[in-house]
């Protein structure tokens, strides 16, 4: 059992967040000593222990600073790689948006030019016959409907 604790305390001491936990105890417990060796006035002792604590405490705090602004800067370059990839898609976008639309178009005015072509063939095909079977009827138009091409 014991070894299992063990094992978990030290897996925990091993990430960053246990790190800074055991390095801010072990600051508490150098402070606590030199408590004690002051009470117990062992002075150089003390100022020794003293000495260790201010440069652990010291330590402590400037390492927070650090990864504090670490951490913003880490932040800033995940947003600019964040807004450039955004950009970037957008331009993919655009761009697959007007190879689109240009495709589609192009289609679309060739549609309407074949269908306005063959409407024309056959409706002067069918004014031919037309002329020829009804010749008792007033004469037909000679010009085929107007057919606009849709978009």
């Amino acid at each position: 059992m014991w070894g299992a604790l063990a094992r978990q305390i030290a897996a925990y001491a091993l990430t960053r967040r246990g790190k800074k936990l055991l390095a801010f105890i072990g600051t508490m417990l150098l402070c606590f000593v030199t408590a004690i060796l002051l009470d117990l006035q062992m002075y150089i002792s003390a100022g020794l222990s003293g000495v260790l604590a201010a440069v652990a405490l010291a330590t402590w705090i400037t390492q927070g600073f650090r990864q504090r602004r670490e951490q913003e800067r880490r932040q800033v370059e995940t947003a600019a790689r964040r807004e450039a990839a955004a950009v970037s898609r957008g331009e993919k976008i655009d761009y697959a948006k007007a190879t689109v639309s240009g495709a589609v178009q192009s289609v679309t005015s060739g549609a309407a030019y074949i269908a306005g072509g063959s409407v024309r063939v056959a409706w002067k095909g069918l004014t031919g016959a037309r002329d020829k079977v009804f010749v008792w009827r007033k004469k037909a138009p000679t010009q085929p409907p107007r057919s606009e091409p849709q978009a």
